[in-house]
């Protein structure tokens, strides 16, 4: 797969040969002699225009793309992605959606931008001294997001969430003894998990004995509710298309746990 630079360049390059090409031969006068050759040039820039959109702009889609749309999925702008009333990844890519009756899914990855050194140089004597940097650290330089995690976003017509947090509990979590709604019913939950939320007492009500026993047996998930909107996901897991199916069966049986207890 050819980098965005270098399809810029293909793309700019076509261009302005077609446009060249174009400006010759219409300076031909306009004879029998050679008004084939102006025919022959609007053919041939029409020919390398399309074969530089197809290059550019018409590829395949990604093989994580390609196995959400057979699933039933469809590409989504990020910028329509319906926005829960928690906070969501900053930057996201591979949105794909697909609409119920019950309630709405959508796949999205989690990028970041990772910095990369480039080299330095000395200023010359005519250079301003005191301007300031293009970044903090004048050797290194942000490059494009990329994919580090997988989610899916619910919006359920039939959930009625508390705000909670849930994550794995590490070591650190334990050591600082951050907030933590702990069940002394369930100490194979407690130990796995870290719940947490705005209300204390609604979090031990919703989650029921049957949904505590749900997770105990399901470690390694990160969830986030608040009302209709539930956001699902494996911390720093990126899912392959092989994947895909399994993770979105995983994490309807995600849902239906939790729109049981909300019954």
């Amino acid at each position: 797969m050819l980098s965005r630079f270098f399809r810029n360049v293909i793309a700019l390059a076509a261009l302005m040969i077609s446009a060249l090409w174009a400006l010759t031969y219409s300076r031909h006068p306009a004879d029998r002699s050679h008004s084939w050759l102006w025919e022959v040039a609007i053919i041939l820039t029409a020919g390398v225009l399309i074969a530089v959109w197809v290059l550019c702009f018409a590829r395949d889609p990604a093989p994580w793309v390609a196995a959400g749309r057979t699933m039933g999925f469809k590409s989504v702008y990020s910028e329509r992605l319906p926005r829960p009333p928690f906070a969501m990844p900053e930057h996201i890519a591979d949105v794909l959606g697909r609409t119920g009756q019950e309630f709405d899914l959508y796949l999205a990855h989690r990028c970041q931008q990772h910095l990369v050194s480039i080299p330095t140089r000395t200023l010359s004597e005519d250079e301003d001294r005191d301007s300031p940097p293009l970044f903090d650290n004048p050797e290194q330089s942000l490059t494009e997001p990329y994919p580090v995690e997988t989610f899916a976003l619910i919006h359920s017509r039939g959930l009625k969430l508390p705000q909670f947090h849930l994550s794995p509990e590490g070591i650190m979590d334990k050591l600082l003894e951050r907030v933590d709604v702990d069940f002394e019913s369930h100490p194979k939950f407690s130990g796995r998990y870290r719940l947490w939320g705005w209300s204390e007492p609604e979090i031990r009500l919703f989650f029921t004995p049957a949904l505590l026993d749900f997770f105990s047996e399901r470690p390694g998930w990160s969830l986030e509710g608040c009302g209709g909107s539930l956001l699902i996901r494996r911390e720093n897991r990126l899912v392959s298309a092989k994947e895909l199916p399994a993770f979105v069966r995983e994490v309807l049986e995600l849902h239906g746990a939790l729109a049981d207890a909300c019954a």
